[in-house]
Order: structure tokens, then C-alpha cells, then sequence
């Protein structure tokens, strides 16, 4: 039987996304780690952008 995928609000560098999966520790986790990766990188550019930080 398949699990059924349940909603998760993730806040990734100041932006609100709901998500979907069957996991969503998980996927709270990855978005802490891409949050996290995203605000180390910022802290070393002058960039604000979150689209210019995320590539």
C-alpha cells in the first residue's frame, strides 16, 4: 500500500513553500540544508536576490 503524501509549509531563505511527500521530516530537513547553504552563500556577496544566491 502506498503512502499517501502529506502537505509541509518549509520557510527556505525568507520564502514560504508548501510541499508534498511521504516524508516530511525529511523534507523539513532538506529545506533547513538548502535554507542554510543559501544564507552561507549570501553572507559571502553583496547579492540579496534570493533567485541570484539559489543558482
Amino acid at each position: 500500500m502506498a503512502e499517501i503524501p502529506q502537505a509541509v509549509s518549509v520557510d527556505i531563505y525568507g520564502q514560504i513553500y508548501n510541499l508534498r511527500g511521504t516524508d516530511t521530516q525529511y523534507i523539513e530537513r532538506l529545506a533547513a540544508l538548502v535554507d542554510a547553504k543559501m544564507r552561507a552563500v549570501a553572507s559571502h556577496g553583496a547579492t540579496v536576490d534570493s533567485l541570484r544566491v539559489a543558482v
